[in-house]
């Protein structure tokens, strides 16, 4: 049962995996397209205080906007963590306005209302 659950930005060290708190684990999910192949995909990476690996997942997706990457590589690395029952989690981004959408919610008319939707719902049953 998930006890602590944050999303946050990081954009600055994104480059640079930074440790969770003792006793943490961290998702680091990310969005990647190549724009002159019409290639997107998402994926993501598991790590604990100490840095060890524990999980990973990489998404080919249809031809996207980046923003919906970003998304999506959010949902399915929530999905994992879930499917997993990995307790005390920290999630990071490096795209801020997926952070907003998600912590503040769509509004009715976004381009991606039922994706962010449906990771807000996700959201709401590690509560």
């Amino acid at each position: 049962i998930l006890t602590h659950f944050n999303i946050h930005y990081n954009h600055y060290n994104f480059r640079f995996w930074c440790p969770p708190p003792v006793d943490f684990i961290k998702l680091k999910c990310d969005g990647a397209m190549v724009q002159s192949q019409s290639m997107t995909s998402c994926g993501g990476v598991i790590r604990d205080y100490k840095g060890h690996f524990i999980r990973a997942f990489l998404r080919k997706l249809r031809s996207c906007l980046i923003l919906e990457a970003e998304l999506w590589s959010l949902l399915f690395g929530m999905m994992m963590l879930k499917d997993a029952e990995m307790p005390n989690v920290i999630i990071e981004s490096d795209c801020l306005e997926v952070v907003h959408l998600v912590n503040g919610g769509s509004s009715p008319g976004h381009t991606f209302v039922d994706l962010v939707d449906e990771i807000c719902k996700l959201k709401e049953k590690f509560s």
